[in-house]
């Protein structure tokens, strides 16, 4: 009985390692090819939240685009008020734009491996199911937002300080660098996590 049960138990994690390589490639793929229509539906919901983390920007453009073999998320603006950063004073002008960009693969990858991650993990009943895939919206909507437009706001906070503070801390920066450096597939994990247990709490 004790082999048994010792044997059901690492079966356990292999089953969820081989659930979750497969989920992660067929997801992973789906989401490379289908990038550019999957972040063009999310543009509007970027642009708002943008508009909302920095009114001193005026989103000019905000587009899918190619940049070399890649396709990106592009964001072009000015100045919508005076702004000032250390030393020095930007004053809006309506011919004066500033551009940056992001893999449109940040949209979609991380998310990718969220839903991934929390299908693979084993489930005890078809109401746990349900309450997962019902947590597994709110989960990808908060990643999709803790992404793409903090990575294009630092990087063109990080334009700003390297011109006009180089050396100056920045939290926005420090977090675009976190999320470029692999801590967008992290937070996927995180909240995949959470997407698992809470409905598990719920059940108990």
């Amino acid at each position: 009985m004790i082999a048994v049960a010792e044997a059901a138990g690492l079966q356990q994690p292999r089953r969820f390692l081989l659930r979750f390589v497969l989920w992660s490639v067929l997801l992973g793929l789906m989401a490379h090819f289908g990038s550019p229509c999957i972040t063009e539906a999310l543009l509007p919901v970027f642009k708002d939240e943008l508009a909302l983390l920095e009114p001193a920007f005026r989103i000019d453009r905000l587009y899918v685009d190619r940049d070399g073999a890649d396709e990106v998320v592009r964001l072009e603006v000015g100045l919508a008020r005076t702004l000032s950063v250390g030393s020095r004073t930007f004053r809006p002008d309506p011919r004066d734009r500033a551009s940056t960009s992001t893999l449109a693969d940040n949209a979609v990858v991380p998310c990718a491996l969220l839903i991934a991650a929390s299908l693979a993990w084993p489930l005890r009943s078809r109401r746990e199911l349900a309450m997962r895939l019902a947590a597994l919206a709110p989960a990808a909507l908060l990643l999709e937002m803790l992404v793409v437009p903090f990575i294009l706001l630092a990087q063109l906070w990080a334009a700003l300080l390297s011109s006009a503070a180089p050396g100056r801390f920045s939290l926005l920066v420090s977090w675009g660098d976190f999320l470029t450096g692999g801590g967008a597939l992290a937070l996927a994990l995180i909240l995949a996590v959470a997407a698992i247990q809470l409905p598990r709490r719920i059940l108990l």
